[in-house]
């Protein structure tokens, strides 16, 4: 399916509640979207188009995401 829709994803696992307190949680949000914007491969600054990107989650996920 990303293939036939041309699109980059990138599914972030984050650190959960009650072992992780916040803002562990969001901090790991933090450190995927510096890595997409920073990432080197030639591939993915070839491929990917930064002014069209979305940010999207469900449940909590979706907290999470919306305050990224």
């Amino acid at each position: 399916m990303v293939d036939d829709l041309g699109v980059f994803v990138v599914s972030v696992e984050y650190r959960l509640a009650p072992e992780h307190r916040l803002p562990a949680a969001f901090d790991d949000a933090m450190e995927a979207l510096f890595w997409i914007r920073n990432v080197d491969d030639d591939w993915v600054t070839r491929y990917v188009d930064y002014s069209k990107c979305y940010i999207m989650g469900n449940s909590a996920g979706a907290t999470i995401a919306y305050n990224a």
